[in-house]
């Protein structure tokens, strides 16, 4: 049972960071602030990983069509 509350409160946490809730609702120092936590911040290291590749495919993308226009 205490390993589903964490669960759930890992997916608030990733839901809260796709929804632009920033605060925790949790007190300090527990268990449940923690594994908030924990979910917004894999929620934001995936988004930033997601980025992060979407960037990379666009600059290569206008490099080639800058290189392109010049030949």
């Amino acid at each position: 049972m205490i390993g589903t509350k964490m669960v759930s409160k890992f997916s608030e946490g990733h839901q809260a960071f796709k929804h632009g809730k920033l605060n925790n609702p949790y007190k300090k120092d527990t268990q449940w602030n923690r594994e908030w936590l924990r979910g917004f911040n894999s929620a934001y290291f995936k988004n930033l990983e997601r980025v992060k590749k979407y960037e990379t495919r666009r600059r290569s993308k206008e490099t080639y069509e800058n290189n392109s226009e010049r030949s």
